[in-house]
């Protein structure tokens, strides 16, 4: 049987992971029994990343908020690991079939673990963006991921997303909304900068470009 101390060190290490990294990163606080709940829902072990995370975090916010891990739930994230993904008992969100939800952001672009909805084999987290309206493969599995979250170089992989002050509406914009652009950022016209942007809820998103693609 393994040791407490064993499902606990992954856990140990994600802390150390965001307290020293690079992009600011707030771990929310996580029900001990919903995080239990979570976790059996999904029916991941705890001595994993993606197990730690249901376990012991309500989510994470990254990058002023700018993208939202899912955990086990928290007010200031739309929605859990159970709900994106068809587990929980009260939720409108269409899960992904073959697939994990794990983390969306401002932009309306979605995170979600590889199982088995695409093509290539193993476990790699995909992005759906939203210059694209497709599905790329990070090529990151699920720690890297998260270390990609505390270390890597979001301003960059956001350059074409971001406008002038997006810190400031970050602040502004409650946990369900993400930004709708017009003209959107896949068209010709597109810009983050030059295109008008409007709070949206997230599942307007959800529905309208990414559930549909995979249907």
């Amino acid at each position: 049987m393994e040791s407490s101390e064993h499902h606990q060190q992954p856990w140990t290490d994600i802390m150390n992971l965001f307290e020293r990294g690079g992009n600011d990163a707030v771990i929310l606080p996580a029900s001990s029994e919903r995080g239990q709940e979570t976790l059996q829902r999904l029916q991941v072990s705890e001595g994993s990343y993606l197990g730690s995370i249901a376990r012991y975090s309500g989510g994470v916010l990254i990058n002023l908020g700018w993208i939202k891990l899912l955990g086990s739930g928290s007010e200031l994230v739309y929605g859990d690991l159970l709900s994106w993904n068809g587990l929980g008992d009260d939720t409108d969100i269409s899960p992904l079939r073959g697939a994990c939800t794990i983390a969306y952001d401002m932009a309306g672009g979605f995170f979600a673990v590889n199982g088995g909805l695409f093509e290539e084999e193993g476990h790699s987290v995909y992005y759906f963006a939203p210059d694209t309206l497709e599905w790329e493969n990070t090529e990151l599995a699920y720690s890297e991921f998260l270390a990609w979250l505390a270390n890597g170089d979001l301003e960059l992989y956001y350059r074409t997303f971001r406008w002038s002050n997006w810190q400031e509406d970050a602040a502004s914009m409650d946990a369900n909304q993400v930004i709708s652009y017009f003209p959107p950022l896949w068209s010709e016209e597109g810009s983050a900068e030059t295109s008008s942007r409007k709070a949206v809820h997230i599942e307007e998103i959800w529905n309208s470009c990414v559930y549909e693609q995979k249907e």
